[in-house]
């Protein structure tokens, strides 16, 4: 069994989001479980190891160490301009519940604010948040929503003061084709 699989198998486990920044501007997040030595439990090995030589690791640090969710997963982040982060997962009791809903933090030269939410579709479990900017400048936030993954919607919300404040939810029509893959990195 996998450390993610432990990790998400024990409904005590204390669980955070680790975020490790590194020099080529790649942003590594990971739900990780809490340990006694610190060691970072369903990462790829070696992925967070500051101690190598060569190593791209700027920085790693915990989100957050206490949430109003058990569970969280697919996160992302976006550098805030001028500075600063925004990351977001989804989370609530466990994943496809319906309380599950979009959370997020951002990091500013205070550290990273508590979690707050920021979408959540009424009794039906929301999924796979992206963020990004565009060339205006304004933050975007997309995500999935829906009973299941052959009949999921999207739904997007926008910022234009680096995530302090959000618009107002927008479904996007049925018919429009919206595909979030795998992060390029």
């Amino acid at each position: 069994m996998s450390g993610i699989q432990m990790a998400r198998r024990s409904a005590l486990a204390r669980v955070g989001a680790l975020v490790a920044i590194t020099r080529s501007r790649k942003f590594l997040l990971s739900r990780v479980k809490e340990s006694s030595d610190a060691g970072v439990t369903g990462t790829p090995a070696g992925a967070f190891n500051s101690e190598s030589n060569g190593s791209p690791l700027v920085q790693r640090e915990f989100i957050f160490s206490s949430a109003p969710f058990a569970s969280c997963h697919a996160s992302t982040i976006a550098e805030l301009l001028p500075g600063g982060f925004m990351a977001a997962w989804f989370g609530g009791s466990a994943e496809g519940k319906p309380d599950v809903a979009i959370w997020g933090s951002r990091r500013t030269s205070d550290g990273w604010s508590a979690p707050m939410e920021l979408a959540r579709e009424p009794q039906i479990a929301c999924y796979n948040p992206v963020l990004f900017h565009t060339q205006s400048g304004r933050l975007w936030l997309y995500y999935k929503f829906g009973p299941h993954a052959t009949s999921w919607a999207a739904g997007r919300q926008w910022s234009s003061d680096k995530g302090a404040t959000w618009s107002a939810v927008e479904h996007l029509p049925a018919a429009s084709t919206v595909r979030f893959g795998p992060s390029p990195w």
